[in-house]
This record gives structure tokens, C-alpha cells and sequence, in this order.
């Protein structure tokens, strides 16, 4: 237990079921997340430009040509983020790669969406990520 009394908070697993058996994912280690966000890197991108303006979400159109143009990388990125091996989930069904897609996305939204970018913000401006940074 640290000095201070407080423990730290261990992060649950989310509990998906992919091909007939249970997985526990957890939040990106620091070793996955190069890889991770290489992978990712021009999926997020496509998935923000084609949401952008859109509360609907995503029609069959744009879902087929995501997969179309980025199926690779989406592939790639759900075997590092969950440790299913890419073969397979070449061999899985589109929406068992989808639903663990939306899984992997659910957790680590929280690292990457209130943690990451705050982070990389508040270094870059050099204020504190929760926005009480340095008076000049």
C-alpha cells in the first residue's frame, strides 16, 4: 500500500464473448500502444471524418468502405489491443470483428479520451491536465 494510505485503483476487464469463449480486455499497455495507434492511426481518422456532422452514426455504404480501405488496419489494431491472433480473426464472422472492435474502443475510450489527450495537451501548453497550469 503506498505511504499516503490510498491503493491504487486496478482497472476492471470488460467481458466480451468472441468465437465461442469468454475474453477479459483490459486498457492498452504502454508496450501496445505504438503499435496500436500505427494500426489505428487511419481508421480513426476515416471513422471522425465520416461522423463528423452525422449524429446517426454510419450507413452500410461507409461501414463497407471502411472495411474496404482500412480492413487491414482494423484487424491489426483489435489483435494488439485484445490478444486474439490475427489469423484468427481473419477466420471470424464481420460482426464478431466488430462487436470486439467496439469492445477494445469501449475500453480504452477512457485512456485515450480523458487521459491521453488532456495529458498530451497539458504538456504541450504546460498547464496541469485538469487545467491549473502555471499564472505567467
Amino acid at each position: 500500500m503506498p505511504e499516503d494510505g490510498l491503493e491504487v485503483i486496478e482497472p476492471q476487464a470488460v467481458q466480451v464473448a468472441f468465437n465461442g469463449r469468454g475474453l477479459a480486455l483490459l486498457p492498452l499497455k504502454v508496450r501496445q500502444i505504438p503499435s496500436f495507434a500505427r494500426a489505428a492511426r487511419p481508421v480513426s481518422g476515416a471513422i471522425e471524418s465520416l461522423l463528423n456532422g452525422k449524429s446517426g452514426g454510419i450507413g452500410v455504404e461507409q461501414a463497407l468502405t471502411l472495411l474496404a480501405d482500412y480492413g487491414e488496419a482494423i484487424i491489426e489494431a483489435v489483435s494488439i489491443a485484445s490478444g486474439v491472433a490475427r489469423d484468427e480473426l481473419e477466420e471470424s464472422t464481420p460482426d464478431q470483428l466488430i462487436a470486439l472492435a467496439a469492445a477494445v474502443i469501449r475500453v480504452n475510450a477512457d485512456f485515450f479520451g480523458r487521459r491521453l489527450i488532456p495529458a498530451l495537451t497539458a504538456a504541450a501548453t504546460g498547464a496541469t491536465p485538469d487545467g491549473a497550469g502555471q499564472t505567467p
